[in-house]
């Protein structure tokens, strides 16, 4: 009797840590969502812009600068705006992304702070 009790609650803590193992990847997948492009394509519009300023931030990390890029996004509806974006960017990229020059961007038009270079 005493061993048909052990195997029980074994058998019901196996099934819940497996329960709280899965709830805890739950964010995980979702940040797998979010970064494989399904999040960006679907709340995101595409538009020009034109770089204004470059700053470096000090920060280098895994070969790549860190750095604070202020864009004037030019959207085909509405009034144009400005934008601060930092990322990382190697050297070759930055080489392309020089103050006057056009790039093109993704940006929240519910929240035109939350933009990104495509």
């Amino acid at each position: 009797m005493h061993t048909l009790l052990l195997y029980i609650n074994i058998i019901v803590l196996t099934i819940g840590l497996t329960f709280l193992l899965l709830l805890a990847q739950l964010p995980a997948v979702k940040k797998l969502n979010y970064l494989s492009g399904r999040y960006w394509n679907k709340k995101y519009l595409q538009s020009n812009a034109m770089v204004l300023s470059v700053t470096p931030t000090g920060r280098y990390i895994n070969m790549k600068y860190q750095v604070t890029i202020q864009v004037q996004v030019m959207p085909d509806k509405g009034k144009n705006f400005v934008v601060e974006i930092r990322s990382l960017y190697s050297m070759n990229d930055l080489k392309a992304i020089q103050t006057g020059s056009y790039v093109r961007v993704k940006y929240n038009p519910a929240n035109t702070k939350d933009a990104f270079l495509i």
